[in-house]
């Protein structure tokens, strides 16, 4: 019974360094083979615009996250408290109806 648990627990330990082993040359790997590119690369511009652009023209950008158009005064969110996951299929038009004429 001695000599089993011997085999067993010598088994046990190479297969446990074998798994250390590989985890240890994985990692190894990643890092080494880890891509970084350069800090600067001139990049080349194939700009078939013949005019450049005029410091007169003005560009207006909105970026605007709506909450998919379900977070208004009258959702009842489980986040603050309350019981709604999203909202009927009418509040949300109501919103995006109401989010459209404020862009407009």
């Amino acid at each position: 019974m001695k000599i089993f648990k011997m085999k067993t627990s010598k088994i046990l330990i190479v297969v446990g360094l074998i798994i250390v082993l590989g985890l240890f040359a994985f990692l190894l790997f990643i890092q080494i083979s880890d891509y970084r590119p350069q800090k600067e690369k001139k990049l080349i511009v194939n700009n078939l615009i013949q005019k450049p652009i005029s410091d007169e023209i003005k560009f207006s950008v909105l970026s605007w996250n709506v909450g998919y158009c379900g977070l208004g005064k009258e959702m009842d969110f489980f986040y603050d408290g309350g019981k709604q996951v999203r909202p009927s299929e009418k509040l949300a038009q109501k919103y995006l109806t109401k989010n459209l004429e404020f862009i407009r």
